[in-house]
């Protein structure tokens, strides 16, 4: 479910609770204060029209026959004006009655006087048991002023209310009893009701119209925000926000525009990173979020250093586009494979290159990988020979020196450019090393540093010593077995080389 399908119902529903708590709230409230009203204005006609009664008068009532006699037609008259006072729109009384306690009658009590006109079905005659209407009906207390609870009936809605009738000493003889309709009353609150029904359904449209706007409105940045974030992760790193909504979902998409800029820094990064290290040294830089330290430093490294032999004459005839595409596709091959055994592209050396093992980061492996990447060297260039021959170009043959020691390793250069590089006389003796592969006619030479770390791992033997330079002692010479040079190519290649070839 969207976020503004959501926000929508939530409103809505938020308006429906609320509304409903209202209507009903005031519903009840109404109906209540509508009651306690009723109630209080029976009680009064009452005990208004129970302080018009001659008690004393009253007291000669006693039988039905008395009902001729003018005490009772008095008093007759006497109701009947209280009740047709009380009959208008808002009120409504429908009986007017005296009643006196009784040990005879079920109910505890009996009628006396009654304004009903005889004939019409609803007159109580003197002596009639009184017969309550709810089972909630207070017995008879003729010294205090009673009301009784909202009586439901098939005739209608009445309240019931008595008040004490006393004689010229103050002693209560009988009570008024009172009915009051409130059939109205029911039909007000229900007219009421049905309002505040209607307000609540009208709230409900508005709600929706509102909120149907609201969510729109704010479920906008959301989308933005969660467009651009797709984009951004489908790779479009140019995607931004532009909200100027200026509150927390700008704030939010401004961290997403400086999210997608550092992306973008983070994949230029790998990418330049790329162009030297192995895909995983690189990924293990960008992946730490700490770059290697590239300030000059003295370190332990293994330096590996290859050149094609004989590489002028063999593309003299070339031309020039040619030239270029047969060393790209030479030099692609072999930094794949620099690439994959963790080594660092320090420079290409025109028909050759410069590589580094153990910078920028560290390998506890160097030497091993410098070694495993000359052997995948000399296999993948004796397979681009067979290529180039059977294309009518001469033989390749290459030359790889290694050597293991302390280098500085650093940005070497000058404020406009600058190289990641290593010097130092371990760079020198790799190089000769690799030089002093045609006067041993082996393709891969390593130096003793790196032989005494990777000896039993390789087969290896002992060619001779080159000179340590610096005044250092010569270095032992070791040639990986199966690199050997066969001899009359080896002689064919210093002919056609001469003493200063590379």
């Amino acid at each position: 479910m969207k976020y503004r399908t959501k926000l929508t119902l939530l409103i809505i529903a938020l308006t429906v609770c609320t509304a409903g708590l209202l209507t009903a709230s005031s519903y009840f409230f109404a109906k209540k204060m509508l009651e306690d009203q009723i109630q209080s204005q029976v009680l009064s006609i009452a005990a208004t029209a129970a302080s018009q009664i001659d008690g004393d008068l009253h007291r000669q009532i006693k039988t039905r026959a008395d009902e001729a006699k003018s005490p009772y037609k008095t008093i007759e008259s006497q109701l009947r004006k209280v009740r047709d006072a009380n009959r208008r729109d808002r009120v409504h009384i429908k009986f007017v009655y005296t009643m006196v306690p009784s040990d005879q009658a079920e109910s505890g009590a009996i009628y006396i006087v009654d304004a009903e006109e005889a004939g019409t079905g609803d007159k109580s005659h003197v002596g009639d048991a009184f017969e309550p209407q709810t089972d909630d009906f207070q017995r008879l207390d003729i010294e205090s002023f009673q009301i009784d609870p909202v009586i439901h009936d098939d005739f209608g809605v009445w309240v019931s209310a008595n008040a004490p009738i006393r004689d010229a000493r103050g002693n209560a003889v009988a009570a008024l009893g009172v009915d009051l309709s409130i059939d109205q009353m029911i039909e007000k609150t229900n007219t009421l009701l049905i309002r505040c029904v209607l307000a609540t359904l009208f709230a409900l449209g508005v709600a929706v119209v509102v909120s149907v706007y609201l969510s729109k409105r704010v479920a906008r940045p959301v989308e933005v925000l969660s467009h651009t974030v797709r984009e951004i992760g489908n790779g479009n790193l140019d995607a931004r926000v532009n909200l100027k909504t200026y509150d927390e979902f700008d704030q939010l998409g401004q961290a997403v525009n400086r999210m997608a800029v550092a992306i973008t820094e983070s994949k230029t990064l790998r990418g330049a990173l790329a162009r030297y290290l192995s895909h995983q040294v690189a990924e293990d830089i960008v992946r730490s979020g700490v770059m290697p330290t590239l300030r000059g430093e003295s370190k332990k490294v293994t330096v590996l250093f290859l050149d094609i032999r004989d590489f002028l004459n063999m593309t003299s005839p070339m031309k020039p586009e040619d030239v270029v595409g047969l060393l790209n596709e030479f030099f692609d091959s072999m930094v794949e494979i620099v690439f994959k055994h963790k080594g660092t592209l320090d420079k290409f050396l025109g028909d050759g290159l410069m590589v580094m093992f153990g910078a920028p980061l560290e390998d506890a492996e160097q030497e091993h990988n410098a070694v495993c990447a000359a052997m995948e060297m000399y296999e993948q260039a004796k397979k681009l020979d067979r290529k180039w021959r059977s294309q009518g170009l001469r033989g390749l043959h290459i030359g790889i020196g290694i050597n293991t020691g302390v280098a500085v390793v650093g940005n070497i250069g000058s404020t406009q450019r600058m190289d990641y590089t290593a010097i130092g006389n371990t760079v020198n003796l790799a190089s000769r090393l690799e030089t002093a592969t045609k006067k041993f006619n082996h393709d891969v030479l390593m130096a003793q540093t790196t032989y005494e770390v990777v000896k039993g791992q390789f087969p290896a033997e002992r060619v001779g010593e080159v000179l340590g330079g610096d005044g250092k002692p010569a270095m032992i010479v070791y040639a990986l077995q199966g690199t050997a040079r066969a001899a009359k190519d080896a002689a064919a290649s210093d002919i056609a080389s001469g003493p200063d070839a590379a």
